[in-house]
């Protein structure tokens, strides 16, 4: 639906740091997957709350609207500190709602912890999240031939070079 509104970025906002990573297997994920042709195509950017928030948040409130939003608050993600899972929570609370007052769609999702249940679960949500798309989309969200295309190229450079 945010795809047919002109959202054609997708932003992934996890407000962990040790999200950070799972954030850019995301946008892998999604760009490899659904980025298939000239007419289909959903940018992926990986941000990190609430380092990118403050470092982006201009751009995604002012800026075209043509972002939709996904934010990953973990309850508990530094036990060890319990005021900072506190401002975490804030600053993402704060985020979600300048962010919705500008009209830019956004979706939490919300887990206990980090472990590996929890991100079992991202993982599959994500990836058919992704076979949908491809059937909405009416692609093969499992080849990339763009992908090999340059494989094919670096393999005959690096051939022509020996």
């Amino acid at each position: 639906k945010f795809y047919k509104q002109g959202k054609n970025i997708t932003v992934l906002m996890p407000y962990a740091q040790k999200l950070f990573r799972f954030a850019g297997w995301y946008r892998q994920l999604l760009a490899e997957s659904i980025g298939k042709n000239s007419k289909v195509g959903i940018t992926p950017v990986n941000a990190l709350g609430a380092t990118d928030q403050h470092s982006q948040l201009q751009l995604y409130s002012d800026g075209p609207n043509d972002k939709f939003f996904i934010f990953i608050e973990v309850e508990n993600s530094n036990p060890k500190i319990p005021p900072f899972n506190k401002l975490l929570e804030v600053e993402l609370n704060a985020t979600r709602e300048a962010l919705t007052q500008k009209h830019r769609p956004c979706v939490t999702i919300k887990i206990p912890e980090i472990n590996a249940e929890t991100l079992g679960a991202l993982f599959m949500f994500f990836e058919a999240e992704i076979a949908f798309l491809g059937q909405m989309f009416h692609i093969n969200a499992f080849d990339q031939p763009g992908v090999e295309l340059t494989k094919k190229l670096i393999k005959k450079a690096l051939h022509a070079n020996s």
